[in-house]
């Protein structure tokens, strides 16, 4: 039979994954969820890659040793955990926690002998952000570089120190901002009513002080 009997699409949200079975046992799947799915229902699945990869040469070493000093690493795929892990000095030492976007990741993570690890992102009981909010020094990015982002969760955690000035800019397009229940001292800074997208903005819970700016010409603001 040179086509399929049927072909479906996943109804997975946000992405959109197609499989094709055919009656003698065999199929094709471009996502390995599809493929470890049919491979333990006895089909022989030949799984097609979609795009390639390839392993990052340089890395800039300050950049690296604020990364290793990091609580928590966030990892998307299955390549990125592998990176990640040879990037690591002494893999099995490091003692940071590996947040895996789907079981996917994490199943890779196990199978290089991670064992810190946090499925699906889910941070809730883990306070990850230590220190100051962290802006842009010479060649190290901070929050600030993320003028594209449209959240702002750092809630939670236990940052501390001021809310520095830097960390907005006016080009940013951000909506929630959430520094709640954090160690934050001082004052909230003036130019945080640059942010004109901005519609809430979360602040309690933190020990500052002073003055709250006009947020008058915060136009989309509605929750404080």
């Amino acid at each position: 039979m040179s086509q399929p009997e049927q072909r479906r699409e996943s109804s997975l949200k946000y992405q959109t994954r197609c499989v094709q079975c055919y009656p003698n046992g065999t199929g094709y799947a471009l996502s390995s969820v599809e493929e470890e799915g049919l491979s333990k229902r006895g089909f022989h699945i030949t799984r097609l890659n979609t795009y390639t990869t390839e392993p990052v040469q340089h890395v800039d070493q300050t950049i690296l040793q604020q990364t290793l000093s990091a609580s928590v690493v966030a990892v998307a795929s299955p390549s990125a955990v592998g990176a990640w892990v040879d990037l690591l000095p002494e893999p099995q030492a490091w003692e940071g926690y590996v947040a895996c976007i789907g079981e996917t990741t994490a199943s890779a993570a196990r199978k290089l002998g991670l064992t810190n690890l946090n499925l699906n992102g889910n941070l809730s009981n883990l306070s990850c952000m230590v220190g100051p909010i962290p802006v842009s020094i010479e060649k190290a990015p901070g929050r600030d570089r993320l003028k594209n982002a449209k959240h702002f969760h750092l809630a939670d955690n236990q940052l501390s120190g001021d809310i520095r000035s830097e960390l907005f800019r006016s080009d940013m397009t951000l909506i929630h901002v959430r520094l709640d229940s954090n160690s934050l001292d001082g004052i909230v800074p003036q130019n945080i009513t640059n942010l004109k997208s901005v519609s809430k903005l979360y602040l309690p819970n933190n020990k500052l002080s002073g003055p709250v700016p006009n947020l008058i010409g915060m136009v989309s603001l509605f929750y404080v």
